[in-house]
C-alpha cells in the first residue's frame, strides 16, 4: 500500500515537471520571436539609425526659467527596448538603444518598416510608432520621441 502511494507521488511530481517545462517553453515562444525573416537583413549600405529620447522628464517647466534650470528638464535619451517590422507586420528584430545615448543602427535591405516600443506589461514610456522607408545604399535618420508619462 506504501509502495502504491509513492508510486502515485512519483507519477504526481513527474507530471508537475512535466507541465512546468511545457508551460516555461510556452511562455519563452510567446515573448521571444523565433521566426527571423533572415533576408530582411542587409550587408551594411542601408538600414536605419537613430536616437531615442523621452521626456518631459520634469512635472512642470514655467516661463522665466533660467537655461540651467530648463537644462535639467531637457529631454534625456533613452535606452528603450524597441521592434521594427516589416511591411508585412511581421517582427523581424527587437533591439535595445544605448543607454548612455539612445542611439541604435539597424541594418536593413531596402523596404518598408515599422518601428515600436517592444510590447510590455508597462504603458509608460509610450512611443507611437513611426514608419520609415530604407532605399538601396542609404542609411535612414530618425528621431523617436518616447513620452515618459510626467505632467
Amino acid at each position: 500500500m506504501i509502495e502504491d502511494q509513492d508510486h502515485k507521488l512519483n507519477k504526481n511530481i513527474v507530471g508537475l515537471v512535466i507541465f512546468t517545462v511545457i508551460l516555461v517553453l510556452g511562455i519563452l515562444a510567446y515573448l521571444i520571436p523565433l521566426e527571423v525573416d533572415i533576408e530582411t537583413f542587409a550587408e551594411p549600405t542601408s538600414g536605419v539609425r537613430g536616437i531615442v529620447t523621452i521626456g518631459p522628464t520634469c512635472p512642470v517647466v514655467f516661463e522665466g526659467w533660467d537655461d540651467s534650470q530648463k537644462d535639467k528638464c531637457a529631454d534625456r535619451q533613452f535606452g528603450a527596448e524597441l521592434e521594427v517590422f516589416n511591411d508585412k507586420n511581421k517582427s523581424i528584430v527587437i533591439l535595445k538603444a544605448q543607454e548612455n545615448d539612445g542611439s541604435f543602427v539597424v541594418p536593413l535591405k531596402p523596404g518598408n518598416y515599422i518601428i515600436k516600443k517592444r510590447d510590455s506589461v508597462a504603458q509608460l514610456p509610450s512611443l507611437t510608432p513611426v514608419s520609415f522607408t530604407v532605399s538601396e545604399g542609404e542609411y535612414i535618420n530618425i528621431s523617436l520621441q518616447m513620452d515618459s508619462g510626467i505632467r
